[in-house]
């Protein structure tokens, strides 16, 4: 989508792994693909990638979308001390960036005091051509999902801890007492199949412990499927003002099952989402990040 405005781009990637050792090679790897070009700005995305350009002298842009910011938990729930350091990490970013983004406003306080002038608050843009209404037969058959019940599609894959599988697990036993339901999830999915996914569920569940701006609400919303949630990231903002979406009180089992059965017995017919989330398309998104661009040249 840059590329589209008129920018000329070179992704350089890496992968951290958590080790220290990566990010050194890939600093040394960084610098010298530096000095083979003239670049006017490095972008990274997450905190901890910023790392291999902190000592580099271009302005740096970096977009903090969750994690990085929040912190990682552990299968217990709490906060691991990998999350500490990931989260010491992002500040360090902070303190070197020139112009730093955020999904969310509810980032902001998260970073150091002196850099907050320097935020942009842009949520993740989302591709308003690919998430759009579909069949729901239609794509229950493509995935040999049941036509004759209710389906929950899980916002997140069951591996990731921080998605809590296991909450959304003990909500739908719930929610089975009263009607008949059954909760299903999209594992390697390429993006351009999502939207079959998506379209397929009655409702969307997300569970997740912290969340920046989650795509797959937004997604969700594009493609006119409720979404119940629990209150992390911007979905309150998101969805709060939509009839047929739940934004649950609390990380309670009743709570988010209550939400749940709400949702599900809802008359669906004309439901309308899509127009929430118009602001979000991935053009208009990309504009606002070339402001940013030209703020620093």
């Amino acid at each position: 989508m840059l590329r589209e405005n008129g920018l000329d781009v070179d992704v350089f990637h890496f992968r951290g792994a958590k080790n220290p050792l990566n990010y050194l090679k890939a600093a040394i790897a960084l610098r010298k693909k530096v000095k083979s070009s003239t670049y006017s700005i490095i972008h990274a995305q997450w905190g901890q990638s910023a790392l291999p350009a902190i000592f580099l002298n271009l302005p740096l842009v970096v977009t903090f979308r969750g994690s990085d910011l929040f912190g990682i938990s552990n299968p217990t729930g709490q906060y691991s001390w990998k999350g500490k350091v990931l989260q010491w990490a992002s500040r360090l970013v902070a303190f070197r960036s020139d112009r730093i983004v955020v999904v969310t406003s509810k980032m902001i306080n998260l970073l150091p005091l002196a850099k907050r002038k320097f935020v942009e608050v842009i949520p993740s843009g989302i591709n308003l051509n690919l998430f759009i209404p579909m069949s729901k037969e239609v794509c229950r058959k493509k995935l040999t999902l049941p036509m004759n019940k209710k389906l929950v599609l899980f916002a997140g894959h069951p591996s990731r801890e921080d998605k809590r599988y296991p909450l959304a697990v003990k909500v739908m036993e719930e929610v089975k007492k009263e009607i008949d339901v059954e909760l299903f999830y999209a594992d390697n999915v390429a993006v351009s199949e999502m939207p079959t996914y998506i379209n397929a569920a009655d409702v969307l569940l997300l569970t997740s412990k912290h969340e920046g701006s989650p795509n797959v609400i937004k997604e969700s919303l594009a493609c006119n499927v409720p979404v119940v949630s629990v209150d992390v990231g911007d979905v309150r903002e998101r969805i709060e003002k939509i009839a047929g979406c739940v934004v649950c009180n609390s990380d309670n089992v009743s709570d988010i099952a209550s939400g749940l059965l709400l949702a599900l017995q809802k008359d669906q017919a004309n439901f309308e989402s899509r127009s929430y989330v118009m602001e979000l398309d991935e053009n208009l998104i990309t504009k606002k990040y070339v402001e940013v661009y030209k703020s620093l040249l």
